[in-house]
């Protein structure tokens, strides 16, 4: 199974950061693989993972949309990870969080893709804080999932992105308007710098009346889905509220069981 990795102008960030972690947690060199600029590859280039040039002018969505259009194949299963992912928690409650370990991250990756089946998109809690996680695994019809890091079985129909701005909230939508639901493990979390440089908060700043337009967009085309508010403070950051109208999870289960409590 493939990690994903988009990247751009972090070649040292990604190896200091989502490399250590993967290869902290025993993930085959041969299985990561990192699509950057064609200009950066020499830059990125590592034996650690595999670097694929794609052309200087794609942005994430068009990086994205190679991945799943052209480079992944149909129902292929592979996990899609940020460049900048520090630690990965479980949350054994809403005051405690430990860093996942190679064995439970190996259990979380095979629940995953027992429970997605029909459903072809998985994700974890955003929050990188234990106070709003909870112990289950389970399917949501309103819920948001991070993008930094997911699970997935590719569906080119539902990853085809057209919104650059907004393409986690869209794919999201996708899947559960093609698929009913996608799955959730609201136990684990990560910690990332969302807002680091050459990051999605620096690309926000010089695209603001872009995010204005595409997040309007997508909410007429989906609703019923969700509703969202935006505000423009100081230095034109960005903030967007997504209130989601079906949040509540089903066939929720405990992630983890008596027998494999680590």
């Amino acid at each position: 199974m493939k990690f994903i990795i988009p990247s751009k102008d972090r070649a040292d960030t990604i190896k200091q950061k989502t490399i250590r972690f993967l290869l902290r947690l025993g993930i085959d060199r041969s299985k990561i693989i990192v699509f950057v600029p064609q200009s950066q590859v020499e830059v990125y280039s590592c034996s650690d993972y595999i670097v694929e040039g794609l052309p200087d002018d794609y942005n994430l969505m068009d990086t994205l949309n190679y991945i799943h259009q052209e480079y992944l194949e149909e129902g292929e299963k592979a996990v899609r990870c940020d460049d900048d992912i520090e630690e990965m928690y479980y949350c054994s409650s809403k005051k405690s969080q430990q860093p996942i370990t190679p064995e439970m991250f190996d259990y979380m990756i095979e629940r995953v893709f027992l429970k997605l089946g029909d459903i072809k998109l998985a994700g974890i809690n955003p929050t990188g804080n234990p106070f709003f996680t909870s112990s289950k695994i389970g399917l949501t019809r309103g819920s948001y999932i991070v993008g930094a890091f997911q699970m997935f079985i590719n569906d080119r129909e539902a990853q085809k992105r057209t919104y650059s701005s907004c393409e986690d909230v869209e794919q999201i939508c996708n899947h559960i308007e093609l698929h009913s639901a996608v799955v959730k493990v609201n136990c684990i979390t990560i910690k990332t710098k969302w807002f680091g440089v050459g990051g999605l908060e620096d690309w926000r700043k010089k695209n603001v009346e872009k995010m204005i337009d595409e997040h309007q967009k997508l909410e007429n085309e989906f609703g019923y889905l969700f509703t969202h508010k935006f505000t423009i403070g100081k230095n034109n950051k960005f903030k967007c509220k997504f209130k989601w109208k079906h949040n509540r999870m089903f066939q929720k289960e405990e992630f983890l069981t008596k027998a494999r409590l680590y």
